[in-house]
């Protein structure tokens, strides 16, 4: 009898152990669960953090391309504008030099014209004088 109380006795003992034993192992297997939770949860929180940096710099380089296109295009404008300025500055000394040129030729021709009309106003007084002249004369010597 005492051998069976023992025998109980071992088995209940051996079936404490056994219930222990799975009871750690159910423990440290749950504890290595909740550890695998944390590192996950870990894992995307740091995911989530690089893709906010991501954006966030994705949203930066954005900005930065369009500031630096911006730039570009007004700096072209800027070029194109300035080009137009020359080219206009370049068209009006030409036209201003042509004036001159025009301007003295019209000072040339009203010269040329003065003197065509002196010229013709002194040739009317000779051809005016040559014909009374003789006259006059012949008028003179008729009356001595």
């Amino acid at each position: 009898m005492q051998d069976a109380r023992y025998n109980m006795y071992v088995a209940k003992l051996q079936g404490a152990q056994a219930v222990k034993t799975q009871m750690r192992e159910e423990l440290l297997r749950k504890q290595m669960c909740d550890v695998n939770d944390q590192d996950n949860k870990t894992i995307k929180r740091e995911s989530i953090r690089q893709m906010i940096a991501k954006s966030k710099s994705s949203v930066v380089d954005y900005q930065m391309n369009k500031l630096a296109n911006a730039r570009n295009e007004a700096r072209d404008k800027i070029n194109y504008e300035k080009q137009l300025i020359y080219k206009y500055e370049r068209e009006a000394q030409q036209l201003e030099s042509l004036e001159e040129q025009l301007i003295g030729r019209l000072q040339n021709l009203q010269f040329d014209e003065k003197q065509a009309f002196e010229d013709l106003e002194n040739a009317m007084i000779v051809a005016s004088l040559a014909k009374t002249g003789p006259n006059r004369t012949e008028r003179s010597g008729a009356n001595q």
